[in-house]
């Protein structure tokens, strides 16, 4: 119990001190995908949810349309929204049919796209040389198969 609420309050820090950086750090930290990656595990369930919603959508969504995805006295999704806004993930802009629309942050999306997807250069672990003195070929993986399951 007290490890779930330690966990609970770093997470709410966190999201507390990351709400409170001007966009430009924000947009700056956006720029890293390890970045990007660290915040999205911090974000409640529902805003997760959100985002995979919107992570292939290459335009603007209308209000109306996100609003629809929760009843209005769920709490949750509201606060959802609020924090998704508050930490810059999540835009507002004007639709050509004059209704408010909603984003994704540009280099937020583009990242997390890459990381769910592949691509990009890989990171690096500082002090890490030399190959992985547990890596298996294909033929092993074969083997092992085979010897477990067939």
């Amino acid at each position: 119990h007290t490890n779930m609420s330690t966990s609970r309050l770093v997470t709410e820090t966190l999201l507390s001190y990351l709400q409170g950086l001007s966009p430009v750090l924000l947009s700056r930290l956006y720029q890293s995908p390890p970045a990007c990656l660290a915040v999205m595990r911090e974000l409640p369930e529902l805003a997760r949810l959100y985002l995979m919603r919107l992570m292939f959508i290459e335009q603007a969504v209308p209000s109306s349309d996100i609003n629809m995805w929760s009843s209005p006295a769920n709490s949750s999704h509201q606060n959802a929204l609020t924090i998704l806004m508050k930490l810059r993930i999540l835009e507002t802009t004007q639709l050509i049919i004059g209704q408010e629309g909603i984003c994704m942050n540009t280099s937020y999306q583009r990242n997390m796209r890459m990381l769910l997807c592949g691509g990009g250069s890989p990171w690096t672990i500082p002090g890490h040389h030399g190959d992985d003195k547990h890596s298996r070929d294909v033929q092993f993986l074969n083997t092992y198969a085979d010897e477990q399951w067939e």
